[in-house]
């Protein structure tokens, strides 16, 4: 059963079918999408761009005069 739910969600989540369209298949059908799925997942993954390597959370630049320190949103300390 809980290969059902697996296969069911699965094919749910990437086209989008209800469970009512999913469970009217036969399930070598059902198995033959979650095939194709998965091959299709394969082939993205290799064109894809590899993702930029992970450096920690990066605040945006601010905009403010050389030399002021800032503390928080809204609120900074010059050295005047």
């Amino acid at each position: 059963m809980e290969k059902l739910y697996q296969e069911v969600g699965f094919i749910a989540y990437h086209f989008h079918w209800s469970q009512d369209e999913i469970m009217t298949l036969e399930h070598k059908a059902r198995h033959r999408w979650v095939q194709e799925i998965s091959e299709i997942n394969k082939k993205i993954n290799k064109t894809a761009p590899a993702p930029a390597p992970a450096r920690g959370y990066q605040p945006p630049p601010l905009n403010v005069p050389p030399g002021t320190r800032v503390l928080s949103p809204g609120l900074n300390l010059s050295n005047e």
